[in-house]
């Protein structure tokens, strides 16, 4: 829209000047032949009302720059600068003091306009303030109808993923890469988002399309709906007196009372095994056995208690021996030890922090996962 605007304003100001000097022209030749006063009054009269338009269609292309990223056009504003400058030196032999001064400010304006505009009086977060115009346009333009795709999207993605949340990191990477592919992506992603530095990136570079810029932002626009739709976080049902903060530990409870249900865990003493499974994963805050059954005990003391008699019962075989070493072929092993092998494998490939940690955390390590890239 301002590209457009731009380029309107251009060819009126190239059409009025021709027609400023057509009659400057005629001025001079009226002179030099019959003199009438009527005819020459007109003509300055016309002529003073170019200036006018002068002052305005510049006023406006500045307008048009200031609030975009596309190409300045200062090359043609040169352009225009030379043949009108000569014009109005003419012109200025028919000027009163006030019409000079006009005259004195038009010339400011064209050679503001030689450097883009852009170097003239801007208030010090004219980039970062354009940025996010653009940003603001692109959002109350396209934001509605992008959310309405993702969530569209979103019901067939949880058809694939076993998980909400891996759904919801897929779809968080196909817009990132989406966006970093294009050219203004790149540049984008090599000044490390920053808003003021994008953007005067930008700006030096000439024959910008106002297309490319909106589509930038649109693209920009659904990676921040996805992130956002990956940073909820449901109101926690469980309260957490075990777990680290990063876990989800609704999520957990969900997944062992499927197990629980469908017979995994059925013996009290299978307890000891997903205790095992969590503090070999180093998913527990508390390491201790007491934290872990009032955790469990708080969800499910009626399906399956976890007591700590059944923990001492645990034959010393599975406390002194990691999970993944449990061999039933050992002579040392319990008879159980199968069983208790296939449930403790079962939940290792089950529990992993993909899957379980909160949205936008990791477990172990870094607390937080960088939100772009």
């Amino acid at each position: 829209m301002e590209a457009e605007n731009i380029e309107n304003n251009l060819n009126l100001i190239n059409t009025r000047v021709e027609s400023f000097k057509n009659c400057l022209t005629y001025l001079g030749h009226e002179e030099d032949t019959t003199n009438n006063s009527e005819v020459k009054d007109a003509c300055l009269i016309i002529l003073r009302h170019h200036v006018e338009q002068f002052h305005k269609k510049f006023d406006e292309i500045r307008k048009s720059v200031l609030h975009s990223i596309v190409d300045d056009r200062s090359n043609e504003i040169s352009q225009i600068n030379i043949i009108l400058d000569k014009a109005l030196s003419v012109f200025e032999g028919y000027a009163d003091k006030a019409e000079r001064a006009s005259i004195y400010l038009l010339r400011s304006k064209m050679n503001d306009g030689k450097c883009g505009f852009r170097t003239s009086k801007l208030c010090e977060d004219y980039y970062k303030n354009l940025f996010f115009m653009y940003h603001k346009n692109s959002k109350e333009t396209s934001g509605d109808t992008l959310e309405e795709i993702y969530m569209t999207d979103y019901e067939e993605e949880k058809k694939l993923h076993a998980d909400d949340n891996l759904a919801k990191r897929y779809m968080l990477r196909l817009r990132k890469d989406n966006l970093f592919k294009s050219t203004l992506g790149k540049i984008y992603h090599d000044v490390n988002r920053d808003a003021v530095s994008f953007m005067c990136e930008i700006i030096d570079k000439k024959q910008r399309k106002e297309d490319e810029i909106i589509g930038f932002m649109k693209n920009l626009v659904d990676v921040e709906i996805a992130q956002a739709h990956l940073e909820m976080q449901e109101e926690s049902v469980v309260k957490n007196v075990a777990f680290k903060d990063a876990v989800n530990v609704d999520k957990v409870m969900q997944q062992l009372n499927k197990y629980i249900e469908d017979k995994t865990l059925n013996a009290q003493k299978h307890w000891y095994i997903v205790y095992k499974v969590f503090s070999t994963k180093k998913w527990l805050s508390k390491e201790t056995q007491t934290k872990f059954r009032e955790q469990i005990n708080a969800s499910f003391r009626q399906e399956l208690k976890c007591s700590n008699d059944d923990f001492k019962k645990v034959d010393s075989y599975f406390k002194n021996t990691k999970y993944a070493d449990w061999d039933p072929e050992n002579p040392q092993a319990p008879q159980c030890c199968a069983e208790y092998k296939e449930i403790a494998m079962k939940l290792d490939t089950e529990f992993i922090s993909e899957k379980y940690a909160k949205s936008n955390c990791r477990i172990n390590g870094a607390s937080k996962i960088e939100k772009f890239r």
